[in-house]
């Protein structure tokens, strides 16, 4: 078991920026092409347009340029989203990290104790070789 999370940008009650918009806002900045971002992440043209129309204007600003059949790139205010949410995900992620490996280590010693409890419950007792002073666990 680990502890995981899924940041989305919200603004006026709204979800501007999620997971995914934030991997195809990524994929078009590497391939300049909505369209070629779409097939990259096997999701169709269509419904990635209209996301990213929808967060264009619940955040008020323009999140590509585009450049007629030549492709699109991303305006400075939508890298400049994403390296914040990016740099936000990263605190997170060492946040997240440090709590899983604080949880690991909490269920080693809650099993060690386990153990230690089986152990303790176990009385050393005589075997048949008692002559010998020989004693085993059982």
């Amino acid at each position: 078991m680990e502890i995981t999370c899924r940041f989305c940008l919200v603004k006026d009650g709204k979800v501007v920026m999620d997971e995914s918009m934030y991997e195809l806002l990524r994929t078009i900045d590497d391939l300049k092409s909505l369209h070629a971002a779409s097939r990259r992440l096997n999701l169709p043209y269509r419904g990635v347009w209209d996301k990213l129309k929808v967060s264009e204007e619940r955040l008020g600003i323009e999140l590509v340029k585009r450049h007629g059949h030549r492709g699109m790139s991303l305006t400075p205010d939508a890298k400049t989203i994403l390296n914040k949410f990016d740099a936000f995900r990263s605190d997170a992620a060492s946040s997240l990290t440090w709590l899983n490996l604080k949880t690991a280590m909490k269920r080693a010693m809650t099993t060690k104790e386990k153990w230690l409890k089986q152990f303790k419950q176990r009385t050393l007792k005589k075997d048949d070789m008692a002559g010998a002073g020989c004693w085993g666990f059982f």
